[in-house]
């Protein structure tokens, strides 16, 4: 089973907290009735704080039960009145629906209100608004503008989602240098998010110099304050060994946190663990359960991964209907892994009905995003006219991009193809060292080669085994910039 896992990636954004703004009921005494009191009767008077105040205790249940319609009026009394405090508050209510209908662009308004008056909270919400589209038109530069005055006042959030519009040319020119400084200035601020980010950068390079050992640093700062993403990158360090000594238990055991949180990408690689027996014992049951999880979530690695496990029979009955559902639902979120064994299915006419047409379509889909199985499987329906006309030439450029990746059984089929000349010119060196590269993994590749050395003159089998080397050095240096460039 071909399994991966996933690679850092920048993947995080921030949700608007369903809180009310910081300050409310600041200052509360064990007296909880009596200052209920004290802001009730303060508020009939038409005093904006105090009705402000006066609603957060409804909308908390402090001094009196809890009563949102109750607190939603007292929010409006204040913030008709101009408190920017009441007006976010409100804006928040209208965003998560609570104690009025979910109203974007009621949200929206009331942000700006506070907005003008210098709240930085709303300043940074409505321009997340503007980035999001949530009740305005996107609008990604005047997100920027919101987000700016919001920095400016300090607040981390804004200077991260700076930081993320720079990253990602939103709004700006895109410009990994300014987002490495903005993240790092909400980091500095003790933004988990902005840490998790900025370590990113030092993992890839992008805008700092690249730096695992920082990289690691900084995404541990982030886990640590609960980002389950930070947490399952560093499990992934610990596990790949980056910029960490290589440590399955540790790994395992950010990856718990993080899945503990539902983070289905954690749960995902606590699956791979499980079915590859690294840090636990190999249990397939246990892996599929942990795929099943994932895959509920629609990460569609897990739902690749769950679909093989119900293919082969490995820790559940084996349902190829149920593995070729699986494979399709990945296939059509872009999962080259998943269109490749979709592909197969056709081919075979497991868990679907026999279609070469289907089979071919997919693993041209798979193939054309380099997936080495899917381009060998692709170069053997053109060898044979599976679902497409017979065609040598298609068929040795396919098997080629997949044996240029390492694939044995790909190296084995464009052996045969020198050697008979298909799609080819007739080459036996060729041949050989295809088959020689394919021996140690592919039965037909080593069976072909003995048969083809017995023929070889002693002088060819010099060449052939020279060849052998070279290409061994071609074909690693290939992976190598291959890698390089991810």
């Amino acid at each position: 089973m071909n399994l991966s896992v996933p690679r850092l990636a920048c993947v995080v954004l921030i949700a608007f907290a369903a809180v009310m703004p910081s300050g409310v009921l600041a200052g509360m005494t064990p007296s909880e009735v009596r200052i209920f009191e004290d802001y009730k009767a303060k508020a009939e008077t038409g005093d904006a704080n105090s009705q402000f105040n006066l609603g957060a205790c409804y909308f908390e249940g402090v001094g009196v039960s809890k009563d949102l319609a109750q607190a939603i009026s007292f929010f409006h009394k204040a913030a008709e009145k101009g408190h920017p405090m009441a007006q976010e508050g409100l804006g928040r209510c209208y965003t998560f629906g609570i104690g009025v209908s979910k109203d974007y662009a009621q949200a929206a308004k009331w942000y700006l209100k506070a907005a003008n008056q210098g709240s930085s909270d709303a300043q940074f919400l409505l321009g997340l608004c503007y980035f999001e589209g949530m009740g305005l038109q996107k609008n990604c530069a005047q997100a920027v503008e919101w987000f700016r005055k919001a920095a400016d006042r300090g607040n981390s959030d804004a200077q991260f989602y700076i930081g993320v519009c720079y990253f990602k040319g939103a709004g700006v020119t895109e410009d990994y240098a300014q987002a490495a400084t903005w993240y790092r200035m909400a980091s500095e601020h003790g933004n988990a998010n902005a840490q998790f980010e900025l370590g990113l950068c030092y993992f890839e390079g992008k805008g700092v110099a690249m730096n695992p050992v920082q990289g690691v640093s900084l995404c541990r700062k982030a886990a640590e304050q609960g980002n389950p993403d930070a947490q399952t990158n560093l499990g992934l360090c610990y596990f790949q060994g980056i910029g960490v000594d290589k440590d399955y238990t540790l790994g395992l055991a950010w990856y718990h946190k993080a899945a503990a949180e539902g983070n289905a990408v954690a749960q995902f690689n606590i699956g791979v663990s499980y079915e590859k027996g690294l840090g636990v014992s190999q249990d397939y049951i246990q892996a599929v359960s942990w795929y099943r999880k994932a895959a509920e979530q629609e990460e569609p690695m897990a739902q690749t991964n769950l679909g093989l496990c119900y293919l082969k029979g490995l820790g559940v009955p084996k349902d190829a209907f149920l593995a070729a559902s699986l494979f399709r639902k990945a296939a059509d979120k872009g999962v080259s892994f998943a269109q490749s064994n979709l592909g197969t299915c056709y081919e075979s006419g497991e868990g679907v009905l026999k279609d070469p047409v289907q089979a071919f379509s997919w693993y041209l889909k798979a193939a054309e995003q380099g997936n080495a199985e899917g381009q060998n499987n692709l170069g053997a329906c053109y060898e044979k006219g599976v679902g497409v006309k017979r065609d040598y030439v298609q068929a040795v450029s396919w098997y080629r991009k997949s044996a240029e990746q390492g694939t044995a059984h790909a190296q084995s089929n464009l052996g045969g193809c020198y050697l008979a000349g298909d799609g080819v010119m007739k080459d036996e060196i060729e041949a050989y060292a295809y088959w020689s590269l394919a021996a140690s993994s592919f039965a037909d590749a080593r069976t072909n080669l003995n048969l083809l050395e017995k023929s070889l003159p002693p002088a060819s089998r010099l060449r052939a085994q020279k060849r052998t080397k070279e290409l061994q050095k071609e074909i690693e240096a290939k992976i190598a910039a291959k890698k390089a460039g991810k």
